[in-house]
């Protein structure tokens, strides 16, 4: 195990764009953490400080090289300082991610102090401003949210808060229905979000840039639409779509065929919707983006008979017209991209492409909207392809070690979908605070089922007007699909055990499944030609 971990630990460090990238990501949060709690210009002294730091450490590591290509030196002399270099240069690399991450970061957390202050000034204030939509209908209970942004400044007293600096959410009735991009005048009473006892609801909100919210305001939205003309028309072409499932699927499989297709929010009834937490299975109805590891599944699954390249390209194209079909909805982009790097990566057929590729990806998402590493969506997204690409080989090749054959189900079905499961469960934990037994066996028994009926959906409202009758055999076929997944989720729920609602898990239980993850991924991964592996040899 050491040997591997060790070659593993060399490999991250030898190629620099996978460990620039991945110290980035980690840095990102924790410089966000400490420039949240710490005064701004404190923390610029301290970069400035930091950079004294850098200084001091480059001139030891130019001696250290003058010492190490002295010829006078004996060869442990300077083999120890060739050692202590390359430490001294990994330090000196971290040290100025840091400070370039400050860097990034600091005006951002400063307009995020700001909206604080200025929200504090609008609390309790009524106001009259028009607005942006930039969300699409939440449904709850009692009522609808939605996400909208200020058209232009809004004034109360000396403060002001600058168009699109933040957005509010403004809860609605359940009759209304704003469209995605109208401009809306609303008339309300702003408020300040409140913290429930075991979630920060306002720092979730203060991650979507959201500083306050309105109830029921007075709303009047004039019909007028602004932004890109082609995203507008996506949005209500993938509503008419949903409409189109609504009138072919009674509840709750209406529902759920959105979540799959389109990881469309739907609301559930209160006792269905109990069942689906505690199966463990809400990351296959939910905006995360998962929806695309089960389309990639499912496709792979189908066209297996194809030549490896032309699967793949075929399978660029799939998801590339399911996020069209779905409106390009944020989440479900950012797992296309992240999914299509890899897909490229494998077509290039290059060795370490794949490797180098998906940190690069999410790093390169980070660096553009550092505050994604908050948002759920994209944090399965990202471990949810990280499980198709390590863990599944992992777990593929202990099957053959126990076993001492292959068997193409449980490889390509079973322990695809264990795999999934498995490097989301962690996130599961942290975001929800829920532990389910039955989320490994729930999702083995559904996965399989949901990847066809993903398929029978999109096919059934691509053959509606070409095909009718065809369209109503498929969406019957889904139908029966989808009361098995209920089935599935009722049963589990008339059990009445084997869940748990944990009020304060912390961050330490999911670093610690992540890690024995990572060490399970590393110690079975195959590698080829693993005696004369390079980086297995230097840690011998």
């Amino acid at each position: 195990m050491g040997k591997r971990v060790g070659g593993f630990i060399h490999y991250v460090i030898d190629f620099k764009i996978i460990f620039i990238s991945i110290s980035y990501i980690v840095l990102n949060i924790l410089v966000i953490t400490l420039l949240r709690n710490i005064n701004i210009h404190i923390s610029m002294r301290h970069i400035l400080l930091t950079f004294g730091v850098v200084i001091i450490l480059f001139l030891i590591s130019k001696h250290l090289r003058n010492i190490s290509a002295n010829s006078n030196q004996s060869k442990k002399r300077k083999s120890t300082c060739r050692k202590l270099l390359h430490f001294l240069n990994l330090i000196n690399l971290l040290v100025l991610i840091t400070v370039f991450s400050a860097i990034r970061l600091a005006p951002m957390i400063k307009q995020e102090k700001r909206n604080d202050a200025v929200s504090a000034s609008f609390t309790d204030q009524w106001a009259t401003f028009d607005a942006i939509v930039t969300s699409e209908i939440t449904e709850k209970a009692n009522y609808n949210t939605i996400e909208v942004k200020p058209a232009s400044d809004i004034s109360i007293g000396e403060s002001v808060i600058k168009k699109e600096s933040q957005k509010f959410l403004i809860k609605i009735k359940k009759y209304q229905n704003p469209r995605v991009r109208e401009v809306c005048n609303i008339k309300g009473l702003f408020k300040i979000p409140e913290s429930f006892e075991d979630f920060n609801y306002k720092d979730y909100l203060k991650n979507n840039n959201i500083y306050l919210l309105m109830e029921f305001p007075e709303i009047d939205c004039s019909g007028k639409r602004e932004g890109f003309v082609l995203q507008n028309i996506l949005v209500d072409f993938k509503q008419k779509l949903n409409n189109i499932i609504s009138q072919n699927l009674k509840e709750p499989q209406s529902s759920l065929m959105m979540g799959i297709i389109f990881g469309q929010d739907r609301l559930f009834s209160e006792k269905f919707d109990s069942n689906v937490r505690m199966a463990g299975v809400s990351h296959i109805v939910a905006a995360s983006g998962y929806n695309i590891t089960i389309l990639i599944l499912a496709g792979s699954k189908l066209l297996k008979f194809l030549p490896l390249k032309i699967r793949l390209f075929l399978l660029l194209f799939l998801i590339w017209g399911f996020c069209i079909l779905s409106g390009l909805s944020p989440s479900i982009v950012r797992a296309c991209i992240m999914t299509s790097i890899a897909l490229v990566a494998m077509i290039l057929g290059k060795k370490n492409t794949i490797h180098i590729s998906l940190p690069l990806a999410a790093f390169i998402f980070v660096l553009i909207d550092p505050k994604i590493v908050f948002n759920v969506g994209f944090r399965l997204s990202v471990v949810a392809t990280l499980g198709l690409v390590y863990l599944q080989p992992a777990l593929s090749n202990i099957w053959k070690k126990v076993f001492k054959k292959s068997n193409g189900f449980v490889e390509d079905t079973l322990l695809t979908t264990l795999s999934c499961t498995l490097t989301t469960l962690p996130i599961t934990i942290y975001t929800f605070g829920t532990v389910s037994i039955w989320a490994v066996v729930a999702n083995c028994l559904i996965l399989p089922v949901v990847e066809s009926t993903m398929f029978l959906g999109i096919f059934g409202l691509i053959s509606l007007k070409l095909f009718p009758l065809l369209s109503v055999l498929l969406f019957e076929a889904s139908n029966i699909q989808l009361k098995y997944f209920e089935l599935v989720v009722n049963l589990i729920g008339k059990v009445g055990w084997g869940y748990w609602e944990l009020e304060k898990v912390g961050i330490i239980i999911p670093i610690v499944m992540c890690v024995l993850l990572i060490f399970l991924s590393i110690y079975f991964y195959p590698v080829e030609d693993e005696s004369h592996n390079f980086y297995l040899k230097i840690s011998s």
